[in-house]
């Protein structure tokens, strides 16, 4: 058990000094970051760092029902992987459909650390007040994205259109999902 919470700890660790390098030289970070072998372990990755802002998730939930807000938080993690995971391989599709040939694993990594720093400053959904402030410090992981994609993309033709695509479809899912989980049990306390 030591040996996982310290090795947890230490991938949380070079993740975020990845995102510290993305912030100061992002073209040279994407192109020293190495692609990793299968898109699994980027899934993994997915499913490590969206776990804390689930949990923060089901505390600002908690107050009303444990039950209730313990089924949201669960129902906003499981959509939030599928979104990433699907992101991902709509990058993958989109290259092709822009004549672009990219491993899949690759457009994993664009989805993960394009979604990484709403994932890390989702931890502020424990204080209502502060959940204000996702969105915007969100925006740096569109940054994150148009960097990624100028790096493993040079060959694409159209590359505002693809940005502009996939963004939507990043910005537009992560809305849907906090609509579906947050009004899960809402006509509950209308009524």
């Amino acid at each position: 058990m030591a040996s996982f919470i310290y090795q947890t700890i230490s991938q949380y660790r070079d993740v975020c000094l990845k995102l510290i390098a993305f912030y100061k030289n992002p073209s040279q970070t994407w192109s020293q970051l190495q692609t990793p072998e299968d898109e699994w372990k980027v899934i993994r990755e997915m499913a490590v760092w969206a776990l804390p802002s689930a949990i923060a998730r089901f505390l600002c939930w908690g107050y009303w029902q444990f039950g209730a807000a313990l089924l949201k938080a669960f129902v906003w993690y499981i959509l939030l992987l599928a979104l990433m995971a699907g992101i991902g391989k709509f990058i993958h599709i989109l290259a092709i459909l822009f004549e672009t040939e990219i491993d899949e694993t690759i457009g994993m990594q664009l989805s993960f650390f394009s979604f990484l720093p709403l994932l890390m400053v989702g931890v502020l959904y424990v204080n209502p007040l502060l959940g204000v402030l996702v969105p915007i410090i969100s925006l740096f992981g569109l940054y994150i994205f148009y960097h990624g994609v100028e790096v493993h993309f040079l060959s694409l033709k159209n590359k505002i259109l693809f940005l502009i695509v996939v963004g939507f479809a990043m910005v537009f899912g992560v809305w849907v999902i906090g609509a579906l989980s947050g009004g899960l049990f809402l006509p509950k306390y209308i009524s």
